[in-house]
């Protein structure tokens, strides 16, 4: 199933008017130290993910929250810890535009917001909403170096690679702050260094290497689906 019809169907449990579900709110050291709300559902299905239950059970797993609710969880927590950085994380946090959007204004100027996101569903239309916010800096995670690669780590299309890179052309024709994320464990060598050059060739952007966590449920699908961890760069 392709991305955005998967997206379709995960709206009718995830999403309800301006409200969304999450599973939890957490503190956790990334970017050197951030608060994180965790959504649930995800329109990909990665092999390597390291989301569990609340991905594979939408219906079952967290409750919905307004953006209001969800602001002022993250904003207590930041509090506690005497940090300014929040993002959104877990699931696809662009399931539910109508809530990121809401949310996303309800944000102080000083706070960072980072969205975490495969970008599968930033069309042009979504990119320059997220325009609107100076204090918005974006983390799309290309799942894999090819077209078949993202189709056999994802359990989607191969138009799903050419919607993560569309993303990227969308966030850089609106000048929305933005850096990729790039999962390399299942591509060759070759494979990566050709995606990086022309990632920033063409867009001048910085691509992080993603190391996954290996945890027993994320090797067992990978197992089960028959994928080969091939770790080029030696991450």
């Amino acid at each position: 199933m392709d991305p955005p019809k998967r997206a379709e169907l995960l709206r009718e449990v995830v999403c309800r008017g301006k409200k969304r579900k999450y599973y939890r709110f957490r503190y956790s050291r990334h970017y050197g130290g951030i608060v994180t709300a965790d959504c649930v559902g995800c329109n990909l299905d990665c092999a390597f993910c390291w989301v569990n239950q609340p991905r594979k059970k939408p219906h079952l797993i967290g409750r919905f929250y307004s953006p209001e609710e969800v602001v002022e969880r993250l904003m207590k927590i930041s509090r506690e810890k005497g940090i300014k950085r929040v993002r959104l994380s877990g699931g696809e946090p662009t399931l539910c535009k109508e809530h990121l959007l809401s949310l996303l204004s309800l944000i102080e100027e000083d706070i960072m917001f980072i969205l975490e996101t495969n970008g599968t569903l930033i069309d042009e239309k979504l990119a320059e909403e997220l325009s609107r916010f100076s204090n918005l800096h974006v983390r799309v995670s290309i799942k894999a170096c090819t077209p078949q690669k993202f189709k056999e780590v994802t359990n989607s299309t191969e138009d799903g690679f050419r919607m993560q890179i569309k993303a990227i052309e969308n966030l850089f024709r609106e000048k929305v702050s933005f850096h990729v994320s790039l999962v390399t464990h299942f591509c060759s060598e070759e494979e990566v260094i050709s995606l990086i050059h022309n990632l920033r060739r063409t867009f001048g952007v910085e691509v992080e290497l993603e190391r996954l966590e290996l945890y027993e449920h994320v090797l067992r699908e990978i197992s089960k689906r028959g994928l080969k961890l091939i770790n080029p760069l030696g991450l």
